[in-house]
Formats: C-alpha cells, sequence, structure tokens
C-alpha cells in the first residue's frame, strides 16, 4: 500500500469555492457597517491614505509627510528629499458632513520614514453615534482604528 501526501485538483477546486462563497457573502455585511457607522467609514479613509504614504515611502525609499487639515479634511502629501520637500498629492476626503476630524493640534501630522517607521499624532473622527481614533504604530508605521 503506498502512501499518498497531498490534494487532488479537485479537492483544491472545492475549497476555492467555498472560500469565494463566504468572500461574497461577508462583503455585503461589511458595507452595511459602514453605512451604520459613518465615523468608521471616513476612518478607513484616512487609513487608507495613511497606508498608501508609508506604501510611497517604503518604495521610493524617502520620507513621506501627510497633514490633513481637520476643519476642511484636506490632505498634502509630500516626500521629503534633503532639505526640501516635493509635493505628491493633494485633495480632500470625502466624509460626510456630520462626521468631524480633530487632532491633537491644529493639523494631524504623520511621518513615515524611508524604512516605514512613523511618527503621528492621533486623529479623531467623530459622529453623533461613535468616536474612533486613527493613529500610526511608531515602530511597524501600520495605521490602526480605535474605537
Amino acid at each position: 500500500m503506498t502512501s499518498r501526501f497531498g490534494f487532488t485538483l479537485l479537492e483544491l477546486v472545492v475549497v476555492l469555492v467555498i472560500v469565494g462563497l463566504l468572500t461574497a457573502v461577508s462583503v455585503p455585511r461589511t458595507a452595511d457597517r459602514a453605512e451604520e457607522n459613518p465615523a468608521g467609514a471616513a476612518a478607513s479613509q484616512v487609513v487608507g491614505l495613511l497606508r498608501s504614504a508609508r506604501t510611497l515611502a517604503l518604495s521610493r525609499a524617502e520620507a513621506v509627510s501627510v497633514r490633513l487639515d481637520p476643519s476642511t479634511h484636506a490632505f498634502l502629501v509630500t516626500v521629503e528629499r534633503g532639505d526640501s520637500a516635493q509635493e505628491t498629492s493633494r485633495g480632500a476626503l470625502t466624509i460626510p458632513r456630520d462626521v468631524t476630524l480633530a487632532g491633537d493640534t491644529s493639523g494631524a501630522g504623520f511621518r513615515f520614514a524611508a524604512t516605514g517607521v512613523a511618527q503621528g499624532e492621533t486623529l479623531y473622527v467623530r459622529h453623533d453615534r461613535a468616536t474612533v481614533a486613527v493613529w500610526v504604530d511608531r515602530w511597524t508605521g501600520a495605521a490602526h482604528v480605535r474605537p
């Protein structure tokens, strides 16, 4: 009798179909939660911006700064080169009117080093139903949301 190790093609296809079905069922539930919690949805936009800035810092091997204006929801992303800074993107987050942003200071600032480590303030995203905090881990540069 021979021993067999591994999986057959049929077994792999069945597992992939199950994973696909579970993903299809869970995605609409995540979208519903964003509508229930506008502060969480706005925080997700901020986290996405911070993750993009960290990725840019790692890919260019240069420091990248993100500055958010809580009153206008505007952001500015700059790449630091020596003593100068070059603007890479500017825009505004699409946050509902009833959601407000507040930083530790007048403007929330985050800086990602070329190695991915970060410095940054805590940004508070407020709605009448909830308040969440967005912050970055100083050692890993990962952006987090804390209720």
